[in-house]
C-alpha cells in the first residue's frame, strides 16, 4: 500500500498516506471499542482520545508500516468478530 505514494511523491508522498490514514484511527477504534463494550459513551471517548493524540502520531518524521499494518490486522479482527456475532 504504501509502494505507490512512495512512487508518485517519494518519502514525502508516503508520510503523508500514513498521516492520512492515521486519522481513520479513530473511526475504526470507535467500531472496536463498541463492539467490546456496547457503550456508545465510552467508545466516543476512547476514540477522542486517540483522535487528541493524533498530531503526536501523524507528526512523526519516521515511516511506520507496522501502523498501516497493525491498522489492517484491527479492521479484519473486527470484521470477523462481527460476522461471527
Amino acid at each position: 500500500m504504501l509502494a505507490i505514494p512512495y512512487y508518485v511523491a517519494g518519502i514525502a508522498g508516503a508520510k503523508g498516506f500514513l498521516a492520512l490514514l492515521a486519522g481513520l484511527w479513530p473511526f475504526l477504534l470507535y467500531r472496536v471499542v463498541y463492539q467490546i463494550t456496547g457503550s456508545k459513551p465510552w467508545s466516543v471517548v476512547v476514540a477522542l482520545t486517540l483522535a487528541f493524540g493524533l498530531p503526536f502520531l501523524a507528526a512523526s518524521n519516521q515511516i511506520f508500516p507496522d501502523l498501516l499494518g497493525g491498522m489492517i490486522v484491527l479492521y479484519v479482527a473486527e470484521r470477523i468478530v462481527g460476522i461471527l456475532r
